[in-house]
């Protein structure tokens, strides 16, 4: 029965509808044929071309931006190791297959095997919020066909954007924190220890809500975020389901009571903990604004259970220990980004030597990108160097270019529900003046509350980003993952409306072809054709000069990387 269970569990993951399977295929379909767009820079100079040059000897030929130069005046401020791993992968495949005589390189290719390797990395955000959503209680179907037709999907996703990379991790760090909250089970005394009658008596209907954790205690229950109420039929699933992961001892008195001890689930929370502070760091060195979308699933996983701690040394050791948790990946992989940008940016070569002792580097300065990030944008010179916004571009303008009307739905439904939850809280707060009991009360109301935890996921950093003075559409991208959570269900669920529906295909239509195809399309397709003009035999003695004008800078790494001393040069 226990095997039966499972298996009917992983098919329930597995189930995806059919308009998801067919918007999916329609992500791959338009990668692989390519898109003319070209949407913003940074979505070349910030990695592409860097990593290209290097991987194909041509760093003389590119333009270098400042964000990876290191000089006295200036210290770099993007990590290396992430970009050679989204970027740096499909082009050495590509370097393989042109080398092997399977593929002839040009421009378009090294433009689609990073493409196209960021277009599967992006079923990472449909998986994400697949299992959010079965986790949550929320509908699954509508969540992820509500992703899969977001022009954000289609286009900036595909695209080499590090706010690509860093939506992606942040739709893992919130599942993960969500998937670890739920695999915590609460060694409840009366729970774990009930004959057949008192459970019979005890069968009552109650409110669905997240249960209180305690570290000590390791086992326990997750509910979903809507007001529902939890019959008897779902007691008797949660019955089965833990008698599933646990294993059944009877007591001594042999009376029908059962102990069930998960302590696998012990091991699950302590490897959670790890991949969550792994994501983070990896999250934080790709863009150190990371750790702003970071903010709020890590004090939910923090915090969640600290009501239990009966004095402040109890809490400090509950924290302690979580913190530990955190740092047990996320301390090694900084490590590791630290050395790999140091060896990078001073030009090190023989690097066992330097360990060894037997040579000295000619530059030895230790880099650290997110904090040479903070420091430099520490400067409010420096942000308005790239752009002077209003306080009000990312809220009235930005979050409207991304999400459409759904923006305005999610405002006008966050507006209810605080009112709401500042009316209960009044409430609950009018019986008692004891301070302690009343912030106990509002950290209750707070941390088992589903539906805040995805609202401060999309508050907290748009307001945070909001009091920045240079903002761009692209810093909001994750915030793609609580919105579609949260107001999914008005344009594919049950309770969808057919002006809203309508309108996000229209929206989301039209900036597909304006992002995707229209917006400064010119300038890639133009790549292949000023690639045939340099290795002409016609022109191999000429000098030879390209000219945009009105338009982004062309990647000209793309074009020249290719043929540089290079075996298989095109004729």
């Amino acid at each position: 029965m226990a095997d039966k269970s499972k298996v009917a569990e992983s098919k329930k993951l597995i189930q995806f509808p059919r308009l998801w399977f067919f918007l999916t295929s329609l992500r791959f379909v338009f990668t692989i044929i390519g898109q003319r767009g070209y949407i913003h820079p940074d979505e070349f100079f910030q990695g592409l071309e860097i990593v290209s040059a290097n991987i194909f000897n041509s760093s003389a030929l590119i333009y270098e931006p400042w964000e990876f130069k290191l000089t006295d005046q200036n210290k770099p401020i993007r990590n290396i190791l992430i970009p050679y791993f989204f970027y740096g992968l499909p082009l050495y495949l590509a370097r393989f297959l042109a080398d092997t005589g399977l593929i002839r390189l040009k421009s378009s290719l090294m433009i689609l095997y990073p493409r196209l390797f960021m277009c599967v990395s992006s079923l990472l955000v449909d998986y994400s919020l697949a299992q959010i959503a079965d986790l949550c209680d929320f509908d699954k179907s509508s969540v992820i066909v509500a992703f899969a037709s977001s022009y954000i999907t289609m286009v900036y996703l595909t695209h080499t954007f590090s706010n690509s990379i860093e939506t992606i991790l942040f739709a893992l760090l919130v599942y993960y924190c969500i998937r670890s909250i739920k695999s915590q089970y609460i060694l409840n005394e009366k729970f774990l220890f009930k004959s057949a009658e008192s459970k019979a008596s005890e069968k009552k209907r109650r409110p669905r809500s997240w249960k209180l954790l305690n570290d000590s205690n390791l086992m326990a229950y997750f509910n979903g975020a809507n007001a529902q109420m939890r019959t008897e039929e779902d007691e008797e699933e949660e019955e089965k389901r833990m008698l599933v992961l646990a294993s059944p001892k009877k007591n001594k008195n042999n009376d029908n009571k059962v102990k069930r001890i998960c302590l696998f689930d012990i091991y699950k929370f302590s490897c959670h903990g790890n991949v969550i502070g792994l994501i983070t760091a990896i999250g934080v060195f790709n863009r150190p604004t990371f750790i702003i979308f970071a903010l709020v699933p890590l004090a939910y996983w923090l915090l969640y259970g600290l009501d239990n701690c009966n004095s402040l040394r109890q809490a400090l050791s509950f924290l302690r220990r979580r913190l530990f948790k955190l740092a047990q990946l996320a301390v090694p992989f900084a490590a590791l980004a630290v050395l790999a940008d140091t060896v990078y940016y001073n030009g090190i070569t023989d690097l066992v030597g330097i360990f060894l002792f037997k040579t000295t580097p000619t530059r030895h300065e230790l880099i650290v990108t997110p904090f040479n990030f903070f420091a430099y944008n520490s400067n409010s010179s420096n942000v308005n160097q790239h752009g002077h916004h209003p306080f009000y571009q990312h809220a009235l303008v930005n979050c409207f270019l991304l999400f459409g009307l759904n923006h305005l739905l999610l405002m006008f439904i966050s507006f209810n529900f605080v009112y709401v939850l500042i009316a209960e809280q009044r409430e609950a707060t009018r019986s008692t003046i004891n301070m302690k009991t009343m912030l106990i009360s509002l950290y209750t109301n707070i941390i088992n509350n589903t539906y805040l935890y995805f609202l401060l996921s999309f508050l907290v950093p748009l307001l945070v980003f909001s009091l920045v003075s240079h903002q761009e559409p692209r810093f909001l991208l994750p915030l793609l993952v609580p919105m579609l959570v949260l107001t999914s269900h008005c344009l594919f669920g049950s309770l969808r409306y057919s002006l809203l529906s309508k309108a996000w295909i229209v929206f989301n239509l039209a900036c597909f072809l304006v992002y995707g195809q229209a917006h400064q399309g010119g300038v890639v397709p133009s790549i292949n054709y000023v690639q045939k003009l340099f290795v002409h035999d016609s022109n191999a003695m000429m000098d030879q000069h390209v000219l945009y004008f009105h338009t982004y800078m062309a990647p000209r790494g793309l074009a020249v990387s290719p043929f540089v001393d290079l075996p298989w040069r095109e004729h």
